[in-house]
């Protein structure tokens, strides 16, 4: 039986929300999930309803990822019908106090989106929080050994080449500084210099901003994508230095201020093998 005394909700909360994050993709509903969750955890303490819990952060992460899966069922129509590529929503003004367990780097978070809802749960259940497999398995209805497997084939699968990241914040930001200092267009030659022969540029509208509707693959095709983009809005549009899921990034915005584009990127053996252009405007309401 847990002491209600000795519980930091508010901490809890942010594990929560970075879990749900990572599930969903989007701020919003992995904000709504973690209060919910504490909300429902409130009221059932109250009646006596949970003598049997002993691990307080296991029962609600647990909860917290059920309500995730639950929530991507009710959207997986909305989903599979997105114009153009999904990408997750980025999370400006990001504070390292979120959690500092739970990785929320870009990347991650959308290689984790093209996973099914339990393969994710799965994944964040025992990389972040260290839930047991068997713990996994009766969270999640699922077979201990399948859970295992699940997970190592993940671990393969979602495997970084670039694991110092200290290192890779460090190249980012250097990157950025000299994009930004030396001018955009030589900025931009710079960042094309060093993009990988297999290079993949994800841009995502939503059907609401023009945006490429497919993935754009190899180093050739970006350069041109890369290289046209300038030349069309170039004038058109003031770059600056923004941290972005806690990563270094580029916001651009309009003459007339407004957001337009979020530029993130994740760097393989000191090259550029990703970048994303997310530019639907209801996935950068959040800037103030």
């Amino acid at each position: 039986m847990f002491n209600p005394a000795t519980i930091n909700l508010r901490e809890l909360q942010k594990s929560l929300f970075a879990a749900a994050y990572k599930m969903i993709g989007e701020v919003a509903p992995s904000e709504d999930v973690a209060q919910e969750t504490i909300a429902v955890f409130l009221s059932k303490s109250a009646k006596n309803e949970l003598t049997e819990v002993v691990d307080v952060k296991k029962y609600l992460i647990k909860t917290a990822i059920n309500r995730s899966i639950n929530y991507l069922k009710k959207i997986k129509k909305e989903r599979a019908n997105y114009v153009g590529v999904w990408l997750p929503q980025p999370i400006l003004n990001f504070s390292e106090s979120i959690e500092a367990r739970v990785d929320i780097d870009y990347g991650l978070t959308f290689l984790l989106s093209r996973l099914t809802p339990k393969e994710r749960a799965v994944f964040i259940l025992k990389k972040a929080f260290d839930f047991t497999f068997k713990e996994i398995g009766e969270a999640l209805t699922l077979k201990e050994a399948t859970c295992r497997k699940t997970f190592q084939r993940l671990q393969v699968k979602l495997a970084t080449p670039t694991t110092d990241l200290a290192v890779d914040k460090n190249m980012k930001e250097r990157l950025l500084e000299g994009f930004l200092s030396v001018g955009q267009e030589n900025g931009m030659n710079q960042l094309i210099s060093i993009l990988k022969n297999d290079i993949v540029i994800y841009s995502d509208g939503g059907g609401k901003k023009s945006a490429a509707t497919k993935p754009l693959i190899g180093v050739e095709t970006c350069t041109k994508f890369l290289l046209g983009l300038f030349q069309k809005r170039g004038h058109e549009l003031i770059a600056s230095y923004a941290e972005v899921n806690g990563a270094p990034a580029l916001q651009l915005r309009t003459l007339e201020g407004e957001l337009d584009t979020i530029l993130l990127f994740t760097l393989e053996n000191y090259q550029i093998n990703q970048l994303f252009f997310i530019r639907n405007p209801d996935k950068l309401g959040q800037d103030s």
